[in-house]
Formats: structure tokens, C-alpha cells, sequence
């Protein structure tokens, strides 16, 4: 399992390596030496950092010796850390003048090592030592302004215990001709213009990197931060902008109100932001990496379509269950005049044709679809509002490269100024009532965005999708949330995530000791409750009845589990008699409706039973369920047409029952 902060490092490593790739050229020999760092790494508290270190180690393997540890390796390498100066930073200054980068060392030190000293060739300066790795230590160890950029960066405020910081302006100011000459000559292959499903091509990739110079162009510097204690990893990446530009414009805060601070929903995966300019942050994110996303599907320019329409702001939730995707949100319009029409004039045609697009990448990339990744299912009205519906198959790729098809469905409606989305009409119906609920409330100190991923609740969702990669089982302690934020303020953009250091190494201890299952993932059938086709006979739990002589029990519950009990033994007219006593005492109770409908349907007398289902639905039964029970009736008096219209209402209620019906004999 890959978290969120580990798939940070990777990105933050990624630029690094570009950057470095970029500026590591002979086209760059005759540019002059540069007298101070295009990029600092910056390390605080050695001492600290070595013990997290070991306390992972040990934490995520107990047979590991503590000197084989990294930390241990570090310490050996630094010859101790007592001599280390723990109030100033260790600095290591890059500058990318010549053919090999410039690379330095300052340990500030409280007390002079000698030892360290000569193994290394170090520098002796008042309170440091610099170690050189320059092609040309000569010329690089008379270099004093750099030996006091260096200096003074070591007793700068430290933002976190490990930071990365790329000074892009000074990288770009003199060498953006030469640059974007070496990006020009990156080399085609032969096979160049043939069409790759996942892969950028060689002109791709040089197209990709001129656009992202150009855009870095808008950029004063990068700064990558690592944090940690004994409680919680975080890391963070900001991007300062150059005044005046359109990234300065875009890293400005977002709106100080917002409509749906009130709405949490209870998923695996939560997410919020506040109103911004997403049309033109989509606008920089294809312009950077669009040919990148538009070969798994996430096409920006089909995006930027439809982002007119919305403030920025949206709140909601995925979670997976038994090969489902779960989602809801709510977002913001612009429009509210527009809102009434604008599920099916404008959003539905747009999720279709999109739909369509990634419909032509999947199939490129072979996932074994069989049906459309979306398509239209039956409307309904919910609250007084018409609902559109669509469902579809969503590919997601499993650790032994084959690929598990997880079905989601989407009910979409508009209250006022707000388009909902839910899984099914319960919880659409749910989310008009929020809806109107809501009311606009100042920001506060929240940030623009937020993602909090449960990490027990998205593990036991995947394990249900891909029980072959992810072998969750109760075993697994109780962890906390991986919490991701961006935020925009003064022409910086800052991108932050966290979590606890007992998770990781929880996380670490359980997938090191899990054998990895051979199981392929649990298809529908599998997963969904077992009927016989031509039975009504739905899962029960019936409830002991009290042993009464007393044939005139004055309790409607008595009654009701009598019958249970007569209808789990296939007696179903002595249970009608049962469920005829209980209603006659608690006529109002629609599961006791409910029971007697399935039994009439048993006994074949399906209009007594189509009435009784009808009743349980009116006093609020279970509509999934209500549906269900009622379609299995239609079908057994020969009504075709009206059973499969109850099992696609019921389907699009999230009933897993009528889901599997219909799935096995292949109705759309």
C-alpha cells in the first residue's frame, strides 16, 4: 500500500530529477560558476531523525538489529552526532553550472572531529566543515561566497526537519535558451509516431517539458518539506510565484464564504474545497501535465467544458463496497437561475460525452469491459425534484496485472444553487433535505481544500475489490486518517499531507507478516444474497416467540415472529394468520405489510400480495427492499414488463438482490 505522503516523496523526487536531468548538459560548459546555490537541502536534528528512523525500523520488523538500521549507517557515516551543532541546519548546497552539478556539504559543528575531517578531505572553516563534490575541487573550495551562502543558510529558521528548495529563477534567468535547445534534442525512436495506450512518446515528453518550462518560468522557487516526531510524518510543497503573474493571480485565497461547511458525509474518502478560479487552474494543469493525463482518461480539455458552471466549491465522498464505487457530492453553481435545467440541458450530456472519451481509452487499454463505463438508467423524482440516473463499470488494475470491473451508479438532481449527486434516492433524498438546510458561513482558518482518507475504512473497501492485494482482516489495529490539504495565499500554492507515525509502521508490521492471496477478486455473485429463481423466500432472522399458551397475546412482535418462524419452514398460510393478528394490533407497521406480501406471494394469491407490498411501501418499508419483494411477485403472476421495472427501480436504489438479478441474466 502506497499512502499518501510516500506518493508526495515520489513527486518530490520526481522534480528534483527533472530539474537535475535538465541542467546536467555540456550545452551548459561556457556558463559562468555560479557563486551561490541554485538549491539548498537543508537537515535538522540529525540526532532526531536517526532515532524515528530506528523506531520504524524496529517497528515494522523486530528481528531487525538496530546497526543494521539506516539510522545506524548514518550515524556511522557522520563519525557520531555529539560533535554536530543541533541549534544550526546541515546544509548541502547544488548548483548546476557545469557538466556535473556543484555539489557541497556544511556540517556546523560544536566541536571540531578531525576524525571526520580527513576521511572526508573537509573544509575547515570559524564553525563548520565544507565537503566539495565539484568536478573541480580546486577552483570550487576558493569559492567563499559560496562557503557563506551556505553559512548563512545554516543558521536560517528551519521550516521542518528535512527541506528541499529549488531556486527556479535563478535557474531559468540566463539559461532558458539553452534549456529549452537541450529539451528540443531530446532523441526520437524509430517507433516515435506510433501510437502508445500508456506511454508518452519521445515528441510527447518534449512537448510536455517546453510547456512545463514555460509555465516554471512564472516561478520564484520550490520548496519540498519533510517533518516528523514520534507522532505524526508530514510533509508539504510550495510554489512561490513571481508577482504579477498568472500563478500569482491563480494563489490567491479563495472565497471567505462558503455553503457547505455544514455537509460531512461518512465515507472512506472525504473531500472539500472552498470557491477558487477552477477554470483557470485547470487551464495550468493541462498546460503542464495534460498530455500525461489525457493517456489514463483525465482529459483537462473535457474538464475546462463544464467548469464554467461551478464556483470551485464542492464537498463529498467515495467509498468501495463489494465491486462498488459509493459516491456523493454537493457543488456549488454559479447559476442558480440555470440550476433547474441544468442536470439534463448541460451536465448529463457532458458526463455522457466524457464518458464516451474514456470509453475509447479503456478499450486501447484492453481492461475486459463489457459494458459502456457510463450510461443512462430509469429517472425518478425525489422530494419534488426529477432525478437523472446513470450507472456504469469503472477498471481498476490489481497488483497481478489483471483488472477488477467496480460498477458505481449516480442519481443527479438540483436544489437552488447546488447539484447533488448520490449513490442511490435514500441518500439523494437525504442530501436534498442537507441541501436545504444550508446556509452560507465566513471560511475561517480552514484550507482551500481538504482530503481525509480513513485508512481502515479504504483498506477493508479494497479489500473487497482486490482481495488478492489487500488481505485485511480484524487483525488489523485501528489507525487514524491520512489528512491531504492544498491552500493558496500571497502567490504561494502549498500542498500538505500527514499522518501518524504509529500508522506507518502499523501499515508496515501488517503487510510484511500478510501471504499474499492467489484469490482473484470476488465477482457479484459472489458477493450479492443467494435466491432461488423461482422461490420469494427472502433472508430472515426470525426471533424465539415467549412460549404462550395464550392464543390472545396482546403483543404485535409475539405474532410477527411466529409468523417469521411459519414462513422460514415454508408454512406460509399459518404465517399469513400470524401476520393478520399482528397487524391487527400495530396496523401501521410496514415490515409486518412487508412479511404477509411475501407470503401471499408464496401461497400464489399475488393480488393480496401486491397489495400488501403496496401498503409497506406507503408507511416508508425499505423502498430497495419494498421494490425487490414486489418484482419477485410480478414475475411469479407472469408480469414481465412490471417486475423488471420494479427490479431496475430497486437496482437503482442500491438493492444488491435485484443488482445481481438483473446482472445475471444480462438486462440492462
Amino acid at each position: 500500500m502506497k499512502s499518501e505522503p510516500f506518493r508526495f516523496i515520489r513527486r518530490v523526487l520526481f522534480i528534483t530529477g527533472i530539474t537535475i536531468f535538465i541542467f546536467h548538459t555540456p550545452l551548459l560548459l561556457q556558463a559562468s560558476f555560479s557563486q551561490k546555490p541554485d538549491a539548498f537541502v537543508k537537515i535538522n536534528h540529525p540526532d532526531k531523525i536517526i532515532k524515528i528512523m530506528n523506531q520504524s525500523v524496529v517497528g515494522a520488523s523486530a528481528q531487525t538489529a538496530p546497526s543494521s538500521s539506516p539510522g545506524a549507517m548514518i550515524k556511522r557515516l557522520l563519525q557520531g552526532t555529539d560533535w554536530i551543532d543541533p541549534s544550526r541546519s546541515i546544509i548541502i548546497g547544488i548548483t548546476f553550472a557545469r557538466v556535473q552539478p556543484e555539489i557541497f556539504f556544511l556540517i556546523p559543528f560544536v566541536k571540531p572531529n578531525e576524525n571526520f575531517r580527513a576521511s572526508y578531505d573537509a573544509i575547515k572553516g570559524t564553525d563548520y566543515y565544507i565537503i566539495s563534490l565539484s568536478s573541480d575541487h580546486q577552483k570550487s573550495t576558493a569559492n567563499k561566497e559560496m562557503f557563506a551562502a551556505l553559512a548563512h543558510a545554516a543558521q536560517s529558521k528551519a521550516e521542518a526537519l528535512i527541506s528541499i528548495k529549488i531556486e527556479i529563477k535563478r535557474l531559468l534567468d540566463g539559461r532558458y535558451t539553452q534549456i529549452k535547445q537541450l529539451i528540443n534534442n531530446i532523441p526520437l525512436s524509430p517507433g516515435d509516431q506510433v501510437a502508445s495506450e500508456m506511454i508518452l512518446t519521445p515528441t510527447e515528453i518534449r512537448l510536455t517539458l517546453l510547456k512545463m518550462l514555460g509555465k516554471a518560468r512564472q516561478l520564484e522557487h520550490i520548496t519540498a518539506n519533510t517533518d516528523f516526531d514520534d507522532q505524526i510524518f508530514k510533509t508539504a510543497l510550495k510554489l512561490r510565484a513571481i508577482d504579477g503573474s498568472e500563478m500569482a493571480r491563480l494563489f490567491t485565497s479563495g472565497g471567505n464564504q462558503s455553503f457547505l461547511k455544514g455537509y460531512q458525509p461518512e465515507s472512506q474518502i472525504r473531500f472539500q474545497s472552498h470557491s477558487f478560479d477552477i477554470k483557470g487552474m485547470i487551464q495550468l494543469l493541462d498546460a503542464c501535465f495534460g498530455s500525461v493525463y489525457a493517456k489514463s482518461g483525465v482529459g483537462f480539455k473535457n474538464i475546462l467544458k463544464i467548469s464554467p458552471y461551478f464556483t470551485g466549491e464542492t464537498a463529498g465522498g467515495i467509498s468501495y463496497n463489494r465491486n462498488r464505487i459509493l459516491f456523493e457530492m454537493i457543488s456549488v453553481l454559479n447559476d442558480q437561475q440555470k440550476a433547474e435545467n441544468f442536470t439534463e440541458t448541460v451536465y448529463l450530456p457532458w458526463l455522457l460525452e466524457y464518458s464516451r472519451n474514456l470509453d475509447q481509452i479503456a478499450d486501447t487499454q484492453n481492461v475486459g469491459r463489457k459494458k459502456p463505463i457510463c450510461r443512462r438508467i430509469l429517472d425518478s423524482t425525489v422530494s419534488g425534484h426529477k432525478v437523472v440516473g446513470v450507472k456504469g463499470q469503472w477498471p481498476v488494475l490489481s497488483t497481478n496485472t489483471s483488472v477488477a470491473l467496480m460498477e458505481y451508479r449516480m442519481r443527479i438532481t438540483t436544489v437552488d444553487n447546488y447539484l447533488i449527486i448520490a449513490p442511490n434516492d435514500n441518500r439523494l433524498k437525504q442530501l436534498i433535505q442537507l441541501a436545504n438546510t444550508l446556509k452560507k458561513q465566513p471560511v475561517g482558518q480552514t484550507p482551500l481544500m481538504n482530503v481525509t482518507v480513513d485508512l481502515n475504512g479504504y483498506l477493508e473497501g479494497m479489500n473487497h475489490l482486490r482481495p488478492e492485494s489487500y488481505g485485511v482482516s480484524p487483525s488489523l489495529k485501528k489507525m487514524g486518517a491520512i489528512q491531504i490539504t492544498a491552500d493558496f495565499q500571497d502567490r504561494e500554492a502549498v500542498f500538505t499531507s500527514s499522518m501518524r507515525v504509529k500508522d506507518i509502521q502499523t501499515l508496515a508490521t501488517y503487510f510484511s507478516t500478510q501471504p499474499v492471496s492467489k484469490r482473484g477478486s470476488p465477482s457479484i455473485k459472489q458477493t450479492q444474497t443467494r435466491m432461488k429463481q423461482t422461490s420469494l423466500k427472502l433472508p430472515v432472522q426470525p426471533v424465539k416467540a415467549p412460549r404462550r399458551s395464550n392464543s390472545n397475546v396482546k403483543n404485535a412482535d409475539y405474532w410477527l415472529n411466529k409468523g417469521l418462524i411459519c414462513a422460514t419452514y415454508g408454512n406460509d398460510p399459518t404465517a399469513v394468520r400470524h401476520f393478520k393478528k399482528a397487524l391487527a394490533l400495530s396496523p401501521q407497521r410496514s415490515d409486518i405489510w412487508f412479511n404477509q406480501g411475501i407470503s401471499y406471494g408464496e401461497m400464489g394469491d399475488f393480488i393480496e400480495a401486491v397489495m400488501a407490498l403496496n401498503k409497506a411501501l406507503e408507511l416508508g418499508f425499505s423502498e430497495g427492499l419494498g421494490l425487490y419483494g414486489r418484482a419477485r411477485v410480478y414475475l411469479l403472476a407472469g408480469e414481465t414488463s412490471k417486475a423488471l421495472e420494479d427490479f431496475h427501480h430497486a437496482a437503482d436504489l442500491g438493492n444488491y438482490d435485484a443488482i445481481h438479478y438483473l446482472e445475471k441474466r444480462g438486462i440492462e
